[in-house]
This record gives C-alpha cells, structure tokens and sequence, in this order.
C-alpha cells in the first residue's frame, strides 16, 4: 500500500509540471554589428523565451574565414532549425548546411527571398502588400489614377506583377519601365515621372537603388509634384512622401511562429511568409508641405513623421 501511496503522490505531481513535447535547440545566425539585426534578435529572442527551447545566438563577422568555426560550434550544438537574419546569414546556412530544417528573416530584396525559397527554407518577407501602399496612396490622392515605377525584371519582376494586378483591381493604370543595367535607371526614372504619372512606387531593386538614381528621382519628383512611396524611412528622409516598412518587431514575432512551425513540421519548414499587416507608416512633413499634399489627420495619427 505504501509503494502504491508513493507512486500515486509520483504521478499527482507530475500532472502539475506544464507538457511540453521537447525542448529544441535554435540556432539564430546573425551579425552583431548590424543595429537592426541585433533589434530584431533581441524580439525574436524575447518572443521565444516561455518556450523552453535553447536559442543560441552564433554571429558572423566581416571577415569569412571566422565562418568555419562558426560553423563548427553550430554542428556541435546540434540544432533542430536554424534560424538565419540577413541575406549573408542566409547564404551562410543554404551553404553550410543544405537540407536542415532553415528560417530566413530579414532580407529586403524579392529576389533574395525567391532564392532563399528555391533553396528549401521557410523565409518571412519584409515586402508590404501592394493593397496596402496603394491604400495610402489613396488616402492621399484620393484622385489619383496613374501609378509608375522602375524595374528590373530579374530583380523585382514578380513584385510588379503583383503590384499591376492590384493596381487594376483599385482602378490604377501602372506604367512599369523595365530596365536591365543601373546606367539606364536614371534617365528611367525620368521618363516615367515625365510620363504625366499621380505617384512613383519605390521598389527594393538594387538595379534601381543607387544614389544616381535618387539624386534625379527627388528632384523629378519635386519639380513635376510627383509624390514617392518608399518602403522605408530611409527614403523618406531622402525625400520621399511616405513610406510603409515592416516592423521589426512583427517581422521577429513571425519568425518565431516559423520556428515552432519548424520544430513540430520539418517537413513544413518551406515557402514564405507574407505579413498581413498595415506597416508602419512614415510621412516627411516638409516633403508634403513642397508638393502641396494635405495628410488626412487620421494618418497622420498612425503615422510617423520625419522633416
């Protein structure tokens, strides 16, 4: 009777203990010296934290030849998922090890997503939905009717499909100027501004991103009172309208659900992970004050702004 009193008090008490299947092993592969990679580790870290899974943090340096020892200290921990932040991390893991269970976050570029999904790993995109910039776009220019941009189809081709149909669905016409060198984007970007266009759409294309391109965009844009949705407060600054970006703290919070979505599915750790959400809004005050735009107050309550 005793022996049985024992094991009954034994098993009372185990049913108090929270189940959990397994404690996994994380490794988040990152660069320390990047200030929005070490944001975005400390959210992803603090999104994990009640999971009782080890995540362990493994940092990439400029200098690769670090990356075999980085690489050795992964294998020894073993992990069930990596979980890679930036494009070199990224690389890093496709490379290093090709067939592991991978989640890739924050990578601006489509076509650096594309090829992070090519390779097998789960990747959640920083891109906001067209509807959404469109929405704003509205918001705005409630008059508006023609939208235009600069692209380079291996680049961003794929986001300009996306961003004609949803054009099309909101009544918008989308003059989309394919161009395959950064030495035509300049006089690119000038066509299409002088093309009679309501707004530019600023895409992450690094065909189109350079400070060539920018010096005539903005004073294009000035000049024939076209106004520049960016995709991030850095372009705002530079003197876009308005921007939507990410937030790093979602972008971290859905890597997590990626991660358990790896843990409990390897099989499922595949594909991409687009963010339902409205962004975080930046408008440039003074950009709108020289174009002759009025916010609407109740963007500009959501809404960030710079000058």
């Amino acid at each position: 009777m005793a022996h049985f009193l024992s094991a009954l008090l034994l098993i009372s008490s185990l049913s108090l203990i929270p189940f959990t299947s397994f404690a996994a092993t994380i490794a988040v592969i990152t660069r320390d010296d990047i200030l929005p990679y070490r944001d975005f580790t400390e959210r992803y870290q603090k999104a994990g934290k009640k999971s009782g899974h080890a995540i362990k943090i493994f940092s990439l340096g400029k200098d690769t030849s670090a990356d075999i020892t980085v690489r050795n200290l992964i294998r020894a921990c073993a992990p069930s998922v990596l979980v890679s932040v930036g494009k070199s991390a990224a690389v890093f893991a496709a490379e290093q090890f090709a067939g592991h269970p991978r989640v890739c976050a924050m990578m601006p570029s489509p076509r650096d997503v594309a090829d992070m999904v090519r390779s097998g790993a789960l990747v959640v995109s920083m891109e906001i939905r067209a509807e959404k910039k469109l929405d704003i776009l509205r918001a705005i220019m409630p008059q508006a009717t023609k939208i235009g941009t600069v692209y380079d189809p291996a680049e961003s081709g794929e986001a300009v499909r996306d961003l004609e149909i949803v054009a099309k669905q909101e009544g918008l016409s989308l003059r989309a100027l394919a161009i395959a060198s950064a030495k035509e984007a300049p006089e690119a970007v000038q066509a299409i501004i002088e093309s009679s266009i309501d707004a530019f759409i600023l895409l992450y294309d690094r065909t189109v991103l350079s400070p060539q391109t920018f010096d005539v965009l903005f004073a294009a844009s000035f000049s024939h009172r076209v106004p520049v949705i960016g995709f991030s407060e850095k372009y705002v600054a530079m003197g876009a309208l308005i921007s939507l970006e990410a937030p790093v703290h979602e972008l971290a919070y859905a890597a997590w659900d990626a991660t358990e979505r790896c843990i409990t599915e390897p099989a499922a750790c595949k594909g991409m992970i687009r963010l339902d959400t409205p962004g975080k809004i930046i408008i440039n005050s003074t950009i709108a004050e020289k174009l002759g735009f009025s916010i609407p107050e109740a963007l500009k309550k959501t809404a960030t702004e710079v000058k």
